[in-house]
């Protein structure tokens, strides 16, 4: 299985300083530590990082951690595999790390813009989350769904590769 575990309600240093992070505003250096002082210390995972040295950097510690990991960064911007076009990915496996990049051409998937894909109202993307679940989602935000999706499943060896988890 897989699962999004909130730092501040499952790692006891984190949420001690949840409320000083959120008083400031903006990123700090604990958006950077959170994937690699994880308490329940996962061997597979996928990384979203939002900046170029942070993939390099995470690939390095993932490596050295012996973690099957998956880091991507798109070059728009997002910690995140994107369909507005390419994304840089650090492929961590026990023998080493592969660099390279990713289009939604790849699979096959169409480009989508950024604003086709930004979330809403929380109830809204709820319901979004519905209907992809249900099959009757389509277009940006399932396609971008199905990349990150996909990637987690090859990450967490469920999938024989990239194409074949999307």
């Amino acid at each position: 299985g897989f699962a999004f575990l909130f730092a501040p309600k499952f790692h006891p240093a984190m949420a001690n300083v949840a409320p000083v992070r959120k008083e400031i505003g903006v990123r700090t250096i604990f958006n950077a530590l959170g994937p690699l002082v994880n308490p329940a210390r996962p061997t597979h995972m996928l990384i979203g990082v939002g900046s170029i040295t942070l993939g390099e950097i995470y690939a390095k510690v993932c490596l050295e951690r012996r973690i099957r990991a998956m880091i991507v960064h798109s070059t728009d911007g997002l910690d995140e595999i994107t369909t507005n076009g390419e994304t840089l990915v650090w492929d961590v496996k026990p023998d080493g790390c592969v660099e390279f990049k990713l289009h939604p051409d790849d699979f096959g998937l169409s480009v989508h813009p950024l604003s086709e894909i930004l979330g809403s109202l929380p109830k809204e993307n709820a319901q979004i989350f519905l209907k992809i679940l249900k099959g009757e989602e389509t277009g940006g935000v399932y396609d971008f769904v199905l990349l990150n999706a996909g990637a987690a499943l090859y990450v967490a060896e469920k999938a024989l590769n990239l194409k074949h988890g999307v």
